[in-house]
């Protein structure tokens, strides 16, 4: 009984310190889509979904955004980062100073992106490294022809992934985009009138012109994106990769 007490008590008595901290952390409010911190002469709003908060610290939370019945929503600094510049909620959901200007993907001296199949817990299945493996993801983002996901076939069989930039320029943050490997390629598919005459609706990617076999026989053009797509969840657009993501997971798997 004794051994048992003096493993739990120190346990016992670090929650009760956190959660006092917890409840004395500042109180928050939230207005027209801006965060107050009492005391703080900082204003804060939410990032874009696709940054993530890397790792907060739960021993310092920064404030508290009261809720009414339910529990009180407690925000923390960011290992590495001023709570003057960010901070994160507990699901690693990113608040930055009003007016932080975050970086784009291809702004970022990216140096490593993780493989991941959770959301707010970097666990990395694998991990993409090297200037010519990243930029194999980073150039078709940034340069790449575009679609929207409502586009894709629901019925098309995938396996979802996370993949999670860093940069040692922004230390706190990861920059987050969805990797979809599908079972079959994606086909988009474009009504035509004119096989000879039509405004490409994808240009650079892969297409072939057909004619439906209904009566009225109207044309449509398929465009080819292939099997392996990033995905950005705020948006909801879609760029084409090549396999290096697809094939490093086949190598670990093996």
């Amino acid at each position: 009984m004794k051994k048992f007490l003096s493993r739990t008590l120190p346990l016992l008595l670090c929650a009760m310190l956190f959660l006092t901290a917890c409840n004395k952390a500042p109180k928050m409010t939230y207005t027209d889509g801006v965060f107050k911190v009492d005391g703080m002469g900082v204003k804060f709003e939410a990032a874009p979904a696709y940054y993530e908060a890397k790792a907060y610290a739960e021993a310092r939370p920064v404030a508290r955004l009261e809720q009414g019945e339910m529990d009180d929503l407690i925000f923390y600094e960011i290992d590495g980062v001023s709570p003057e510049k960010m901070i994160s909620s507990a699901n690693h959901e990113l608040f930055c100073a009003v007016g932080t200007k975050l970086p784009e993907l291809w702004e970022m001296s990216v140096t490593k992106a993780h493989v991941c199949q959770t959301a707010s817990v970097t666990y990395s299945l694998a991990t993409v490294e090297g200037e010519k493996a990243l930029a194999s993801l980073i150039d078709p983002y940034q340069n790449g022809t575009s679609f929207s996901a409502k586009e894709i076939d629901a019925g098309l069989k995938k396996t979802k992934y996370d993949l999670k930039f860093e940069s040692p320029l922004y230390p706190g943050i990861y920059y987050c985009l969805t990797y979809w490997q599908f079972e079959k390629d994606v086909l988009v598919y474009q009504d035509i009138e004119d096989p000879n005459n039509y405004d490409v609706l994808y240009p650079n990617v892969t297409r072939t012109v057909g004619q439906y076999e209904d009566a009225e026989g109207g044309y449509y053009v398929e465009y080819n994106f292939g099997k392996y797509l990033l995905h950005n969840r705020t948006t909801g657009m879609c760029w084409a990769i090549g396999e290096t993501v697809a094939a490093l997971l086949e190598t670990q798997e093996k």
